[in-house]
């Protein structure tokens, strides 16, 4: 790796800005994100010179979607409303509206000079000492530490949103791999700090989701119909019995090939060693 990095910014000031980082998955868009109110930095840090995340309206309106689908669903099983007189029916709505809620509620994301921060937890950049980057069905999952043990994690696509943010914190994580920071295979390869990793790398990329909600939507289906099959199978029609079956069978198959995917991704951190030898600096 070289040791021609760009400076390290003025923690009071943001400047000079960083250079681009590199498109890893080519979501970058073409604006900034600007800190609100309520993007405060930690205490004793810089100001906030970035921001990225969803509206807060965004969680509640999926999750009324998707309740609403759900009542079509059992609107479509027994012919009508008679599904309405059912306490187990709206436990059910309740469940998928929570469940929706949770997985679906914002995310945000906000930077400084030399630290970030995802909702309550931060850490500085700079002093990092672990980067590890794992792989999953809707995204890639980068988890960092620093040398005060503060950790976080959070998906690199919405690093990459809001490119300013991503600038930052990439440049914090070069200057840290430089300086020593354990840093996985996949991490060296899919950031390109390692040239001679990226070609493996990328064999582990999998079909990717952009939107978080169709995942969602599965876990919601899966849940729902797992949950009538056993409880209350006089809710299902024949077709839906069916149907009922083909998602949770779907569901079993996504689980194996991502345990193999898995083990993929280990055998590629296997390969060379996870610190940065003084060669690659």
């Amino acid at each position: 790796m070289t040791t021609n990095l760009p400076p390290k910014p003025d923690p009071a000031t943001g400047e000079p800005r960083p250079p681009a980082a590199p498109a890893v998955l080519g979501l970058s868009a073409a604006q900034s994100g600007q800190p609100g109110a309520g993007d405060t930095a930690p205490h004793g840090r810089g100001p906030t010179l970035e921001a990225q995340g969803n509206p807060w309206w965004l969680a509640p309106a999926t999750g009324c979607v998707l309740t609403v689908v759900t009542m079509i669903i059992f609107s479509i099983s027994d012919g009508g409303g008679a599904w309405a007189s059912d306490p187990f029916a709206w436990c059910l709505l309740a469940a998928v509206f929570l469940i929706t809620l949770f997985r679906e509620w914002g995310v945000r994301l906000t930077a400084g000079a030399d630290w970030l921060r995802v909702n309550r937890r931060w850490v500085d950049t700079y002093q990092l000492t672990h980067i590890t980057l794992r792989g999953v069905w809707f995204g890639w999952t980068l988890r960092l530490r620093d040398t005060d043990g503060r950790h976080l994690r959070t998906s690199l696509s919405d690093l990459e949103a809001n490119p300013q943010l991503w600038a930052l914190v990439y440049n914090g994580v070069t200057h840290s791999v430089h300086h020593g920071a354990e840093i996985n295979n996949l991490a060296a390869g899919m950031l390109r700090l390692r040239p001679e990793l990226e070609g493996r790398a990328r064999q582990t990329i999998r079909p990717k989701i952009p939107d978080r909600a169709a995942w969602t939507l599965l876990l919601v289906i899966a849940a729902v119909f797992g949950a009538m099959y056993l409880f209350r199978p006089d809710l299902l029609g024949p077709a839906l019995m069916i149907f009922t079956g083909i998602v949770l069978v779907a569901v079993a198959i996504l689980g194996a090939v991502l345990y193999v995917a898995r083990r993929r991704e280990h055998a590629i951190d296997a390969e060379a060693p996870s610190r940065t030898s003084p060669e690659d600096r």
